[in-house]
C-alpha cells in the first residue's frame, strides 16, 4: 500500500507497486476527466462527493491492477486550478455570479427597454487554457418591439447613443381588454419636423393619431382610450439624435390632473372611483367639484370632464375675508369685454372698454355712484384702502389693446368697514 499525498492507492495484487511518476500521471488524467464531467453536469459545488468511475481498473487510461478513490474535496486543493479572467458585465445590463472558477456560472439580463444579445449563461471551463462557453453578450435598443406587459420601457435604436436613418420602427402595447394605457415620455430628443414619433390609439388603420411628436421638447403624456397602443417612429436619410425613452402602464382612466390654481382630493384611476377638486381662494371651479371613473363596455372614462379653476371677471364677496383676482389672473386679462355683477357686501365689477388705458376704481359705498377713494392706473399702490361702510364696490376696464397680468387683492372686514389690501396691480 502506498500513500500519494492525502490520496490513498491500493494494489489489489502481489503486482510491484506503480513507480511514484506513474501515479501522478493517473491522477492527472482523473483529475482533469473528473472535472470535465462535472462541468457539464453542473455539480461543481458538491464538494467531497465522489468522482464518477472514469478511472475504473479496466479503463484504459489505467493500469489493470490498480483501483483508487479520488474525491473532488481531495484533488482540488492539491493542484489548485487557475480561475477564468473576470468576462466584465454588459453595459446597460446586469450580472449575477461573482466565482470566476473552473465550472461557474454566470448569469446576465439586461435593464428595461433592452434585449439580451447573446448567451444569457456562460461557464467557466477547463483545459489548458481557462476560457468561458461564450463571450460577453450585449443589451441593445432595438427598432421596434412588441409588449403584452402591463409596465415597461420602449426606447428608440440604440438609445441614448444615435439611432440610425432612414428607419421605420413600429412598437406594439398590448394590456388587458377593457384597461388604457399611459404614456410617459422620460426622454425625446429627434430631428424636428423630419424624424417623427407618431402615437396611436389602437393600430394605425383604425386612424385614431393620439399625438405626432417630433423636436427636443419633451412631450407631455398621453393616455389611450384602448388597450392597444402602436407607435411609429420615423426617421429620414440625414441627421440622427439621441431619440427617445418611453415609460408605460396600464391604468383604467387616465390621471385627471390637478387644476392649476387648485387641488385634487383623491387618486383612484379604477371604475366607481370618485376625485374631489377644489380651487384656491379668488378662483371659482368651472365644472363639478366632483368626478367618477366609469366603464362604458372596453373604454373608461371621467364623468364629468375634470374641472379648471378660473379668476371670473365680477362677482359677490360676501365673506368676512377673502381675495379678489383680475380676469385669468396670474394670466393676462382680456381684452374689450363688458362685465357685471352687482355686489351685496363686496362688489367686483369687470368693465372693459376702449380705448386707450386699464384702470383699477374703488368706491365707498355699493355701487359707482358712491365716492371714489381710489383710481389706479399702474403698479404704484398704497398699502390698504379702507371704507367707510360695509359694502365697497371695484370696478376695472381694460381697453382694446396690451394686458398684463392684472391685480390680486385680499380684503378683510373690520368692525363695520373692509380693509383692503393691494397685494399685486399691473395693467
Amino acid at each position: 500500500m502506498v500513500e500519494v499525498g492525502r490520496d490513498l492507492w491500493r494494489s489489489s495484487s502481489p503486482t510491484p507497486l506503480l513507480k511514484q511518476g506513474h501515479l501522478e500521471h493517473v491522477a492527472q488524467d482523473c483529475i482533469q476527466a473528473g472535472f470535465e464531467y462535472l462541468q457539464r453536469r453542473r455539480l461543481h459545488h458538491l464538494s467531497g462527493q465522489p468522482v464518477p468511475v472514469l478511472c475504473h481498473p479496466h479503463s484504459e487510461k489505467v493500469f489493470p491492477h490498480v483501483q483508487m478513490e479520488v474525491s473532488v474535496f481531495q484533488f482540488v486543493p492539491v493542484y489548485n486550478l487557475e480561475p477564468c479572467e473576470d468576462p466584465g458585465i454588459p453595459q446597460f445590463g446586469n450580472r449575477i455570479g461573482f466565482n470566476f472558477g473552473v465550472g461557474d456560472i454566470l448569469t446576465f439580463s439586461c435593464s428595461s427597454g433592452y434585449r439580451l444579445e447573446g448567451a444569457s449563461e456562460i461557464i467557466c471551463l477547463g483545459g489548458g487554457r481557462r476560457v468561458w462557453s461564450a463571450p460577453l453578450p450585449r443589451c441593445v435598443a432595438e427598432c421596434g418591439a412588441s409588449t403584452t406587459n402591463n409596465e415597461g420601457i420602449l426606447l428608440s435604436p440604440n438609445y441614448p447613443l444615435n439611432y440610425e436613418n432612414n428607419h421605420e420602427c413600429i412598437y406594439s402595447i398590448q394590456v388587458q381588454a377593457g384597461k388604457g394605457i399611459n404614456i410617459s415620455f422620460l426622454a425625446f430628443d429627434t430631428e424636428a419636423s423630419h424624424d417623427i414619433l407618431r402615437v396611436w390609439d389602437g393600430p394605425p388603420e383604425n386612424e385614431m393619431l393620439l399625438k405626432e411628436i417630433s423636436g427636443s421638447l419633451v412631450p407631455e403624456g398621453i393616455h389611450s382610450t384602448l388597450n392597444i397602443v402602436t407607435i411609429q417612429f420615423d426617421t429620414d436619410f440625414y441627421i440622427s439624435k439621441s431619440g427617445f425613452a418611453i415609460q408605460f402602464s396600464t391604468t383604467a382612466c387616465r390621471d385627471p390632473g390637478v387644476p392649476m390654481n387648485g387641488t385634487r382630493n383623491g387618486d383612484g384611476r379604477e371604475p366607481g372611483d370618485t376625485v374631489l377638486f377644489q380651487c384656491d381662494p379668488g378662483y371659482e371651479l368651472q365644472g363639478d367639484e366632483r368626478i367618477t371613473c366609469i366603464q362604458v363596455e372596453n373604454r373608461y372614462f371621467w364623468q364629468p370632464n375634470p374641472p379648471v379653476c378660473i379668476a371670473p371677471c365680477g362677482g359677490n364677496l360676501t365673506g368676512s375675508s377673502g381675495f379678489i383676482l383680475s380676469p385669468n389672473f396670474p394670466h393676462p386679462y382680456p381684452h374689450s369685454r363688458d362685465s357685471f355683477l352687482p355686489g351685496v357686501l363686496v362688489d367686483l365689477s369687470c368693465l372693459f372698454i376702449e380705448p386707450n388705458y386699464d384702470f383699477l376704481y374703488i368706491y365707498d359705498g355699493p355701487d359707482s355712484n358712491s365716492p371714489l377713494i381710489g383710481s389706479f392706473q399702474d403698479s404704484k399702490l398704497p398699502e390698504r384702502i379702507e371704507s367707510s361702510s360695509n359694502t365697497m364696490h371695484l370696478a376695472f376696464r381694460s381697453d382694446g389693446s396690451v394686458s398684463f397680468t392684472g391685480f390680486h387683492l385680499e380684503y378683510k372686514g373690520k368692525g363695520n368697514n373692509f380693509s383692503l389690501l393691494l397685494n399685486k396691480f399691473n395693467a
